[in-house]
């Protein structure tokens, strides 16, 4: 699996179509080789449809997961 390929990073980020996590996943995207062979992923909590119209948009090199729960990527209360 991922993990013994290399590790798994997850880049969580609250808002598509923002200046702050455009610049979060353009880093990420024209950065990929600084990972080393690890599965790296983006998770947001926003509508798939709408990540993928933003995924298009900026041909991201990773994919992104949209987490339909914010139970899962709350970490505080």
């Amino acid at each position: 699996g991922a993990l013994a390929e290399g590790g798994v990073v997850l880049h969580f980020f609250p808002a598509p179509f923002t200046s702050t996590c455009e610049a979060q996943m353009c880093a990420v995207r024209d950065g990929i080789a600084a990972y080393d062979g690890a599965t790296v992923w983006g998770v947001t909590t926003h509508h798939p449809i709408l990540i993928a119209r933003w995924e298009a948009e900026h041909r991201f090199a990773v994919p992104i997961l949209a987490a339909t729960s914010l139970g899962i990527v709350r970490t505080r209360s």
